[in-house]
């Protein structure tokens, strides 16, 4: 997480220093340092949300949301300084506003490393708070729907198709015939051809 985290940064520092002027200076190191320990409770935030859901297809989903939720509390679309007390205190639970103290510090007000150790504590505590929570076991299964299990004609060796859902039982229309010809493509020569899925 932090490697990705680490591109973005650099691709949003080179982008806001070509296109946009964006100048930090002495500042450079400390902004840097803020940005990957966000990046880090970020990304470990993430991890965190999405664990919480025993379907993978709802990750996401979560995750955007709670990204959205907490940009908007945390005043990444308008200055917290702007709102009441109450709202800029309930934006404080986002590690995104922990951030913006920490940068507006920096780039606003040419702070150093004192000014923005409270920020910086902060973040790290997010982070190494979403760290050390155990991961969420995976739901009992019945003994016929574990892996390896049951018969074999409801379950693949893995246990993880359902055996309702087959090219033979797909239901093929004006809207779906290019996504159904991609699918036997790719499931009779896998990783022969270009795979679109």
């Amino acid at each position: 997480l932090i490697g990705l985290g680490l591109v973005q940064i650099t691709f949003v520092l080179i982008i806001g220093s070509i296109f946009m002027n964006f100048r930090l200076g002495s500042q450079f190191p400390q902004v840097l340092f803020t940005l990957l320990v966000y990046g880090w409770a970020a990304g470990s935030l993430g991890v965190l949300i999405g664990s919480l859901s025993s379907r993978d297809d709802k990750i996401v989903g979560i995750c955007v949301l709670s990204a959205m939720v907490f940009a908007a509390l945390g005043g990444c679309w308008w200055p917290l300084e702007i709102v009441p007390e109450k709202v800029r205190l309930l934006g404080h639970i986002a590690p995104s506003a922990w951030a913006m103290d920490a940068l507006h510090q920096l780039i606003s007000f040419g702070g150093s490393w004192p000014d923005i150790a409270k920020p910086l504590a902060v973040l790290s505590t997010f982070a190494a708070a979403a760290d050390g929570r155990p991961p969420i076991p995976p739901p009992d299964l019945p003994s016929d729907a574990r892996p390896g299990t049951g018969s074999p004609t409801t379950r693949t060796e893995d246990g993880r198709l359902n055996a309702k859902y087959t090219f033979d039982t797909f239901v093929i229309g004006s809207s779906n015939r290019f996504a159904h010809a991609a699918a036997v493509a790719v499931a009779e020569q896998p990783a022969r051809a270009y795979n679109p899925l």
